[in-house]
């Protein structure tokens, strides 16, 4: 089994796009009992290298425009790509960078990917999909952006992982396999993950996040410019930490919907929606969270933007065949035009 991160530090000087075959070849290997050594330095090496850190924002802002000395000229726009739900669904984030890696764009040069989250769970290979992605996380640094989902809502305790949410497949696999140090070490890095990227795009604001705007109850206390001073981890009591959970629960609702009860998952309406959007000055908010058939749900108006990444009739990967028969993800290119591309 070779060290995933050893090979990106070799390649570190070359198109991560040429080498993408090997990366994941080498992700893809089958990890046996004997591999779970390398395994664990492997985890702890990249783990220990994202706390390196002093700051870990809980919302990141992203403005594309960049303009020349006398502010006529826009000098580039990089593109944005943003992947909803993956679940351990590792032929699906692998054949998403292929495509990605064959466009003459070179993506991994230049563009921000943003992943909406929910990264292991319920798919079949959530170790290699965890190699994959921390490569590509190693390579791309912060333009590789991995939020928060719920199902990184992970504690530890009693050195075990202890998941806020059923089913958690991968932190039972993890407590099996791995060791109390390298799952500290996950949760740490868990608990660190961004909730929000807020970008200005080519004229339009967007809003990209896992699950929704906030719950009825906390949506007054958004404020944006406040959330970028608030730093992770946030403590689960706090008003702060309370609303970021929310926000990877909701799911949009019809016109009745105006939920009031307690329970962690809940639904918004179009006008608790709408009036959340305008008073922050949003035009649009894309998220994953939601199975959706084709890959791709629109909702108010083309306003709200939901996408799944994982799925596909024939692809033994993923958990969500029948629930998801094309999963997407999303482009934004230097025009501002979106773009819906196909996995599968």
């Amino acid at each position: 089994m070779n060290n995933i991160l050893q090979q990106i530090a070799k390649i570190k000087d070359q198109p991560f796009r040429d080498n993408l075959a090997q990366v994941i070849v080498n992700a893809s290997s089958a990890i046996k009992d004997s591999d779970l050594p390398f395994l664990i330095s492997e985890f702890s090496e990249f783990y220990k290298s994202q706390l390196s850190g002093d700051i870990f924002p809980s919302i990141i802002r992203i403005s594309t425009d960049s303009r020349t000395e006398n502010d006529k000229a826009v000098t580039h726009v990089p593109r944005i790509v943003i992947i909803g739900d993956i679940h351990s669904d590792f032929n699906a984030l692998s054949l998403i960078l292929n495509k990605l890696a064959a466009s003459q764009y070179d993506y991994f040069a230049g563009a921000y990917i943003i992943f909406c989250g929910d990264y292991t769970d319920r798919g079949r290979r959530p170790f290699e999909t965890m190699r994959l992605l921390y490569a590509l996380k190693t390579a791309m640094g912060e333009r590789c952006i991995l939020l928060k989902g719920n199902h990184e809502l992970i504690r530890y305790s009693c050195m075990m992982l202890r998941p806020t949410f059923l089913p958690a497949d991968t932190s039972e696999l993890m407590n099996r396999k791995l060791s109390p140090e390298v799952n500290n070490l996950y949760f740490s890095y868990l608990s660190r993950l961004p909730y929000l990227v807020s970008l200005d795009h080519c004229g339009t604001k967007y809003l990209i996040t896992h699950g929704s705007i906030p719950r009825h109850d906390y949506a007054p206390h958004y404020n944006e410019d406040k959330l970028v001073e608030c730093l992770l981890p946030l403590s689960d009591h706090s008003r702060e930490g309370i609303m970021l959970n929310q926000m990877l629960w909701g799911d949009p609702g019809d016109a009745s919907s105006s939920f009031r009860g307690t329970e962690l998952r809940f639904e918004f309406s179009k006008a608790e929606f709408n009036e959340f959007m305008d008073r922050h000055g949003y035009d649009i908010l894309i998220r994953g969270h939601q199975p959706v058939d084709s890959g791709v749900m629109f909702c108010y108006n083309n306003r709200l933007i939901s996408l799944f990444s994982s799925g596909g009739h024939n692809n033994p990967d993923s958990c969500y065949p029948d629930d998801v028969s094309s999963p997407a993800f999303v482009i934004l290119n230097e025009d501002g035009e979106v773009l819906f591309e196909k996995v599968f």
